[in-house]
């Protein structure tokens, strides 16, 4: 049977022991009100954390516990965010995802070793830039203006302006409180803005105590380039975003 656990510090424990695979679905519960899932009381069967209409984190491969937890679910389209691929091997098995974004995921492992010589200066973006960041966001969606302003008003960021315009930035995403989106407008590029801005706010965190990661997009090839150039910032897994929809009711 798949239960609600109601103390998340078990879960968070239990995720903890692989920590870098887990680390999205960790800050997911210290930072929401999602719920910590486990089969039979057990939670050496694994963790699923369920934020009921928006995403999901798998950290289980036992195909029960998964089959249960998918009956229990709504009809509709459901989110599966960063989940390490080989459990989403299993969960894929006997369901059709809909879409696919196959990631690598990078994390600050021991010290930070990177600065960047600019004669720009880095700063927070603004509420009021939340309509620039969303015009430019490659996920660009309904309500992502609205996550991107929360975003910026909740967490950290950088940002660089030359002559009053936004030129680059990076944020922290909200949940899951990974790098990105990342972006630096066309008429600035070629000038390490990108490298800037990410230095800048990878420095932040560590101030803050909070671990750095990146999920990129296997396909991204500038991004792979830049985290390239970061010392500490190391590979730690494969991971998959995916969409899956059910269609009946159990």
């Amino acid at each position: 049977m798949v239960a609600i656990l109601d103390d998340k510090s078990a879960a968070i424990e239990y995720l903890s022991k692989e920590l870098y695979e887990n680390l999205n679905a960790i800050n997911y519960l210290r930072s929401t009100d999602a719920k910590a899932c486990v089969y039979n009381n057990d939670s050496n069967n694994g963790i699923i954390v369920w934020h009921e209409g928006e995403s999901n984190f798998l950290a289980t491969k036992n195909p029960q516990f998964l089959s249960e937890w998918w009956d229990m679910l709504p009809v509709g389209h459901h989110v599966f965010s960063g989940v390490p691929s080989e459990v989403a091997d299993v969960f894929l098995l006997e369901r059709e995802p809909t879409w696919m974004n196959p990631c690598k995921v990078y994390a600050l492992k021991g010290e930070f070793c990177h600065e960047v010589k600019s004669e720009h200066k880095c700063e927070r973006l603004t509420p009021e830039d939340a309509g620039e960041v969303d015009e430019h966001y490659t996920y660009r969606h309904d309500d992502s203006l609205e996550w991107l302003r929360n975003d910026i008003i909740n967490r950290d960021s950088s940002c660089v302006r030359i002559n009053g315009e936004l030129a680059a930035w990076c944020l922290v995403h909200g949940g899951d409180e990974s790098l990105g989106p990342l972006y630096t407008k066309e008429k600035f590029r070629r000038q390490g803005l990108a490298e800037l801005v990410s230095t800048d706010l990878i420095k932040k965190l560590i101030e803050k105590k909070h671990i750095p990661y990146v999920q990129i997009v296997e396909n991204n090839h500038s991004s792979l380039g830049l985290i390239a150039k970061f010392g500490g910032m190391q590979y730690t897994h494969r991971c998959i975003w995916f969409g899956v929809d059910k269609l009946t009711a159990n």
